[in-house]
């Protein structure tokens, strides 16, 4: 925060170098903040007088790609040539190729740019299906809504009155949410630099819980940032009118139909599994949808592969996400051979639950500080320097859990037999006892096996 903006290359617009050196900002993090702020004012027209009922399609669409162009040009200069280029490039394989391997109804170039490239989602997502997208410029994500019949639509093709439901409330409360955030990231990050742990002194003169200790704040310290980015980015597209999903039991409207990110399911999680979900939601449905759902084999480890791809080339990336996989291999382990032991009581089921949580906090900032840091040596050597405890463990889950729990099954199936032959023998005894013969014998000894069945 310090350094001067003129001291780092940056292509993007200088307008407002003078409010980033009074805010203590570097000038793209207030260029990034402006475009916000202002995509979240320029978010209500399409709910207005730019909304289904006003306006065509095309006019959505135009306004929308204006926008998001103009923030990109001025967020990114020259560079912007980056976000139309490659978008440009798939346009034109998807042309080119028979429109029934790629898609059933072929987007006019208008629809395609306007979806890959409006303001809403342009910076800080989130990944909105193409579907969603062109349901929310006719208008027809409102159909789930409240109607009064007497009103025809020119647009909507209804003869209904449609009451939009408002956004206002969620987007005050993501707004405000994301601020909140800000201020936490901007006020203890400073105390817990994620830089800290590649100096010499934290390598070699800490404890390994201290280790531990400091990567789980620092890499929560760290998510804050995106909370903030990814809750205002809700908020926009909230406030343009997309997200709306639907009214809940007590008729509130949903608005989670689109979504960056579930803070408190994120972070109150009792597995790995169920923090991935909520984090980057959108494009987690688009990876499932793409590599894990398509797969048969090796699916888990396919798509981590392509999650690591898609993010890019730094070495910490790719050390994250082979420790997620290996990380979520283990859990599933663990889930299936020991947590039945845990469900017997209410109290068992908590401390399982406790235990759980707290294991999680530790492998997620075990397994992300290299996504912050990026690089490898860095990463590698703190990895040795906690004598690659979790790796271990994890490997150690894999390898002799299933064969541990096979024993003990083996063994109750054992205990359970010679018991079984024992309660025989005694049924046996007691029916020769009596006078019932043979035939009472019989029918006994059958009536127990079949008790026995069931």
């Amino acid at each position: 925060m310090g350094v001067s903006s003129a001291d780092v290359y940056y292509d993007g617009s200088r307008a407002f170098t003078w409010l980033a050196d009074l805010a203590g900002l570097p000038i793209d993090q207030m260029n990034f903040l402006v475009t916000q702020f202002s995509a979240l004012g320029l978010a209500a027209l399409l709910r207005s007088s730019l909304s289904p009922r006003a306006v065509s399609p095309a006019t959505r669409h135009a306004f929308g790609l204006v926008l998001g162009l103009f923030f990109g040009y001025f967020s990114f200069g020259k560079h912007a040539v980056h976000l139309a280029g490659l978008p440009a490039l798939c346009y034109v394989v998807t042309r080119t190729h028979n429109p029934r391997s790629v898609q059933r109804k072929m987007p006019t170039a208008l629809e395609y740019f306007a979806y890959v490239l409006h303001f809403q989602a342009l910076m800080a997502g989130p990944v909105i299906f193409y579907r969603d997208y062109i349901d929310f410029i006719g208008g027809h994500n409102i159909y789930g809504s409240k109607t009064l019949a007497g009103y025809t639509d020119k647009n909507l093709n209804s003869n209904e009155i449609v009451l939009e439901p408002s956004p206002r409330l969620v987007v005050v409360k993501k707004v405000l949410a994301s601020c909140i955030c800000a201020v936490i990231f901007v006020s203890f990050i400073p105390s817990f630099p994620i830089q800290k742990i590649k100096e010499d002194d934290f390598i070699e003169n800490t404890t390994l819980g201290y280790k531990v200790g400091f990567l789980m704040v620092s890499t929560m310290l760290v998510r804050f940032k995106y909370y903030h980015a990814w809750l205002f980015a809700d908020a926009i597209c909230n406030n343009s009118g997309l997200g709306f999903n639907g009214y809940n039991v007590d008729g509130t409207a949903r608005w989670d139909l689109i979504s960056n990110v579930n803070v408190l399911k994120f972070e109150t999680a009792l597995s790995l599994r169920d923090s991935i979900e909520q984090w980057n939601k959108g494009t987690n449905r688009w990876l499932r949808m793409i590599v894990y759902e398509r797969i048969k084999t090796h699916s888990t480890i396919l798509t981590y592969a392509l999650s690591a791809l898609w993010h890019g080339f730094y070495p910490g990336y790719y050390l994250t996400f082979a420790g997620g996989a290996l990380f979520t291999f283990a859990a599933r382990s663990i889930r299936r051979h020991v947590r039945p032991y845990f469900l017997g009581s209410n109290a068992s089921k908590l401390f399982y639950d406790t235990l759980t949580f707290v294991t999680t906090r530790v492998f997620m900032a075990y397994v992300t500080f290299s996504f912050i840091l990026l690089e490898f040596y860095p990463s590698i050597r703190l990895y040795l320097h906690m004598y690659l405890a979790p790796h271990i463990l994890a490997l150690a889950v894999l390898i002799l859990l299933p064969k541990l729990s096979g024993l003990m099954r083996h063994q109750k199936i054992t205990t359970a037999a010679a018991a079984a032959a024992a309660s025989d023998i005694s049924t046996k005894k007691h029916i020769s006892n009596g006078h019932g013969g043979p035939v009472t014998e019989r029918m006994a000894h059958v009536a127990h096996l079949a008790q026995k069945a069931q």
